[in-house]
């Protein structure tokens, strides 16, 4: 199986959590391209080969030395070992809250351990936003960061920031749009260049969009850059998520999938119209595709979950400009109580690089908690896995 797709026009680093206007999340071909394995087959025992000591764990503050405006930043992939990081705040040890039958539950081994510093952890939708926090939080602990941009305005920012008083541990993709396959299979070539390792993969791009927008490759935004995205992503980059013990996928979605700005409780998908070609409305839209986004989830967490450590979480309203293509007033409305960045990328930074006690589990912040009942439809997350291989090609 081969799949493909890719994500967000603007590559936000991510907004509203309950479906809001204000949410979102926000690539040079290197030299030599990576090999893909299919996501839906098991891992084969050749498919992980091991580590030897001390390889891709560890990266030094100066390894990364800016590049000129435009280039990609590339990142040595020398390694020094390294302690866990005392910086890694850990989750709730509670029991997540009883789920229905069908969901993933079972924890894999190492999966409460803290990753150490020097991993390297892949964030999507990082130059801005929700993103651009966590990328900085997770750089400033000594985490090896590989993000991509497509507003060349803010890859730059972010270069900026890196070479002078932030972190210099990171590599940015220079302006990839990753709401198409090429996209999105460029930039998993771009980390393959960067490391021989993923320890933690964020799906952190959004958009939400008041009108109906296709992609290149002909799909409703919101729904390739939600669900199509990340199927792709985790895909193409599989095999380097192998070679990491307990590797983490933290897929940031919303609360908008239980219940929509528009009113729409507990949505389904329409298989049969996944595209919304029978009528656009922009929040039953952005809501069914997060829906799609946890139902890959789980499936991913049922199917991977004795190599992979899968969960999702919605992060709060977060104060982001995803929502500039919506009047002004309804803007600052939905705003006045949402989190500021920072303060939100506390928890989805925590899920993929601290200990974690939960598998195929929906955070609510900090704390598990039951998403939708059409989330835990095992039926409907099969059959959209199968459509999504063929969405793929």
């Amino acid at each position: 199986m081969t799949l493909r797709n890719g994500w967000t026009p603007d590559s936000n680093g991510h907004g509203s959590r309950d479906g809001a206007a204000a949410e979102r999340h926000s690539e040079t071909t290197p030299p030599q391209p990576a090999t893909f394995a299919p996501l839906g087959t098991t891992s084969p025992t050749e498919a992980a080969p091991a580590l030897p000591a001390g390889a891709g764990i560890a990266l030094p503050a100066e390894a990364a030395a800016s590049l000129p405006a435009g280039a990609a930043t590339a990142l040595p992939t020398a390694a020094t070992p390294a302690l866990p990081t005392a910086a890694a705040t850990a989750l709730p040890t509670e029991a997540t809250p009883a789920l229905p039958a069908g969901a993933a539950t079972a924890l894999l081994a190492g999966a409460g351990i803290a990753l150490p510093a020097g991993a390297t952890v892949v964030v999507t939708g990082g130059t801005s936003g929700l993103g651009r926090e966590v990328v900085r939080r997770l750089a400033g602990d000594g985490y090896r960061v590989i993000t991509v941009g497509r507003d060349p305005t803010r890859v730059e920012a972010l270069r900026i920031q890196r070479g002078t008083a932030g972190p210099h541990n990171v590599a940015i993709a220079a302006v990839g749009d990753l709401s198409t396959a090429a996209g999105c299979r460029s930039f998993a070539e771009f980390v393959a260049a960067q490391t021989d390792h993923v320890a933690a993969l964020i799906n952190n791009a959004g958009v939400m969009s008041p009108r109906r927008v296709e992609t290149a490759d002909g799909l409703e935004l919101n729904f390739a850059v939600h669900h199509l995205a990340p199927f792709v992503l985790t895909s193409a980059l599989l095999p380097l998520l192998r070679r990491f013990p307990a590797a983490r996928v933290v897929n940031v979605n919303s609360a908008g999938h239980q219940t929509s700005l528009g009113g729409h409780h507990n949505p389904t998908l329409d298989f049969d119209d996944l595209q919304s070609r029978r009528g656009y409305d922009p929040f039953l839209a952005y809501s069914r595709s997060k829906l799609a986004n946890l139902l890959f989830t789980y499936e991913l967490a049922r199917r991977h979950g004795t190599e992979l450590v899968v969960n999702a979480l919605h992060p709060g309203v977060v104060r982001t400009d995803l929502g500039r293509q919506w009047p002004r007033l309804q803007v600052a409305a939905m705003q006045v109580f949402a989190l500021s960045p920072a303060r939100a990328a506390g928890p989805v930074a925590s899920l993929a690089i601290g200990p974690v006690g939960t598998q195929g589990a929906y955070y609510d912040r900090s704390t598990p908690v039951r998403s939708s009942p059409p989330s835990y439809d095992r039926n409907a997350a099969s059959h959209l896995w199968q459509l999504t291989e063929a969405l793929s090609g």
